[in-house]
């Protein structure tokens, strides 16, 4: 039998739930609402003493302003039933009465024994407070993601744990479609073979707090075929307009940490990835580019229509470290600043193009931003308006190309950054370097979502502890900060 053991409960201190009152479960919660138990009975009355037994028969009995608790414990799907939720047949929450359901403490409520835990379509005013979501292959029943959202609107994930997307088809861990308004905070997830989460044809999502790590995990025999193996993508936001991410780190991606991308005619898709806000990014590992912003025009090019092609989108803040290339960006009109390229064997900072013919008004401006290491620091290729800012490329083969009137205060200084890969230490010429006398590169000392310490030391978006899960520092959210140099090296901020 699967044991379940929590090292640590919260999420280091955060009122996640914004009710002034820290996680808001446990014993001092208030026995409200209804709960469903590894031991109960769905004839009971649904109380924290006399709990339902399954997901199947709770959820067609919320009603707006309900509250469904899962006891801790396992729960077997294939007995108990996963929240599949169309709200075409049952009811939507409302703005001020949603239907929560969460666990009665942070992870301990296990749903296992399926590839999909959560299906929810054509919901509004959901919330789905820290469950563990423990997936798995699956043969027979190929189709879902973990956590599958579609065609939902301000519906809110938050705090989940989720582990291992199926690997017999096209799943991620987090999956988040057709939909706007959506709110996914506090999760972590781990060995999702196409990605930690997935943002498609979606309009004002938010992501807070997140954390994916791929883990090397291999494609199945037999099962679908990813596009490299270890994990895919952190974080793949394709044909979405308008999201925020904020406060996300995505490690160990062998395509991108964090990919926006544009529809492909070839393929007959069509969509915008535009006006997204991305600060305080941090991806980490073997990944082919760290970011990425990536125009599809394929046989249609030049690439005229705004359908096809990435624009005003803004990255800031944010760290590339030890991937092949750092920021790599296609498109019209997008702006980056204050970014920290580091430890990559690849490009540093990279605007192109698909190929050459692909965009014919191709534009990116960035300022603020530092390189070190790599092959060439600042690359422009194919752009017809763009420029480098009081930039500085370190330890790079090539500094700038091309090196022309496009680059203004362009420096090869020494940034001094120690063993500091996030922030900037005390005595770095970089501070005060930067554009208007801001710093240059990143220096990610508080949290953009919250305003709070970013580490402690910590990662402060790392949750919940489960044993056997997430709970190696090598390879979990409780290590990042030593990966990155803060407190190994580094000076806590």
């Amino acid at each position: 039998m699967w044991l379940l053991a929590v090292v640590g409960c919260g999420r280091l201190g955060f009122d996640a739930h914004g009710d002034g009152g820290g996680d808001g479960a446990g014993p001092d919660a208030p026995d409200v609402g209804y709960f469903i138990g590894p031991g109960g009975d769905d004839a009971n009355p649904g109380t924290r003493h006399a709990p339902w037994r399954t997901i199947t028969a709770a959820v067609p009995r919320l009603v707006p302003g309900d509250r469904l608790t899962l006891l801790d414990g396992d729960y077997d799907i294939r007995a108990v039933g996963l929240f599949d939720v169309d709200c075409m047949t049952v009811m939507n929450g409302t703005a001020a009465a949603p239907i929560v359901v969460r666990a009665d403490h942070p992870r301990r409520a296990r749903l296992f024994n399926g590839g999909r835990m959560i299906d929810l379509q054509h919901c509004a005013y959901w919330e789905f407070d820290d469950l563990f979501l423990d997936g798995q292959d699956d043969m027979t029943n190929t189709l879902g993601d973990v956590a599958t959202l579609y065609n939902d609107d301000h519906v809110t994930v938050r705090g989940l744990l989720v582990r291992h997307a199926n690997r017999y088809n096209n799943n991620y861990c987090v999956d988040v479609g057709h939909s706007t308004n959506m709110l996914v905070e506090d999760v972590e997830t781990y060995e999702c073979f196409r990605g930690g989460f997935s943002d498609y044809d979606s309009t004002g999502s938010i992501y807070h707090r997140i954390y994916s790590n791929g883990r090397g995990i291999a494609d199945a025999v037999g099962g679908y075929t990813s596009t490299c193996p270890g994990g895919d993508t952190g974080l793949l936001s394709y044909y979405s307009r308008a999201a925020t991410i904020e406060d996300a780190i995505f490690e160990d991606a062998c395509d991108a940490g964090l990919a926006i991308t544009a529809g492909s005619v070839a393929t007959g898709d069509t969509g915008v990835g535009d006006n997204h806000s991305i600060t305080n990014v941090i991806t980490l590992g073997p990944s082919a580019d760290g970011l990425l912003i990536a125009s599809h025009c394929n046989t249609a090019q030049p690439c005229s229509t705004p359908d096809r092609y990435c624009s005003n989108n803004r990255i800031s803040n944010s760290v590339a470290f030890g991937t092949s290339n750092g920021f790599h960006v296609q498109g019209v009109n997008n702006t980056l600043d204050h970014l920290t390229s580091i430890g990559v064997t690849g490009n540093a900072i990279q605007l192109d193009v698909e190929t050459p013919a692909a965009l014919a008004t191709a534009s990116a401006m960035v300022g603020s931003t530092l390189a070190v290491d790599g092959k060439v620091g600042f690359l422009a290729v194919s752009q017809t308006n763009w420029s480098f800012a009081q930039v500085d490329a370190f330890q790079t083969m090539t500094a700038f190309s091309p090196n022309d009137n496009h680059i203004s205060g362009g420096m090869t200084l020494d940034p001094q950054l120690g063993n500091c890969t996030a922030v900037l230490p005390p005595g770095s010429p970089m501070i005060g370097a930067g554009v208007g006398g801001t710093n240059l590169g990143a220096d990610i000392r508080t949290l953009a979502s919250t305003g709070a310490p970013a580490w402690k030391p910590a990662w402060a978006g790392c949750g919940a502890v489960v044993a056997g899960v997430n709970d190696d520092p090598s390879t979990s959210c409780i290590g990042v900060h030593a990966r990155l140099g803060v407190g190994a090296g580094c000076p806590q901020p």
